[in-house]
């Protein structure tokens, strides 16, 4: 993990590693998820996950989310979401 990178407010919450994760995944496409500018659009892209329910809060208050195996069924998809 590089200590260097930017952590943008919208990752506050979920796991570092995750956003870590992301971003070096994206920097193969492109550098531009390097930037701040880049990391802030991959934090709000992972809530939008932790909000569709593939990742998840932890039972422990003080723990932010762990990925979860399987989507819960429950979950709209994002076009039949209100």
């Amino acid at each position: 993990m590089n200590k260097d990178r930017f952590v943008p407010p919208a990752a506050e919450g979920l796991p570092l590693a995750a956003l870590e994760s992301a971003t070096d995944g994206a920097t193969m496409i492109d550098a531009w998820a390097e930037t701040p500018n880049g990391r802030n659009f991959l934090a709000h892209a992972l809530v939008q996950l932790a909000r569709d329910g593939w990742l998840r809060r932890q039972p422990d208050p003080e723990a932010a989310f762990d990925v979860c195996e399987e989507r819960p069924q429950n979950t709209p998809a994002p076009h039949d979401a209100p």
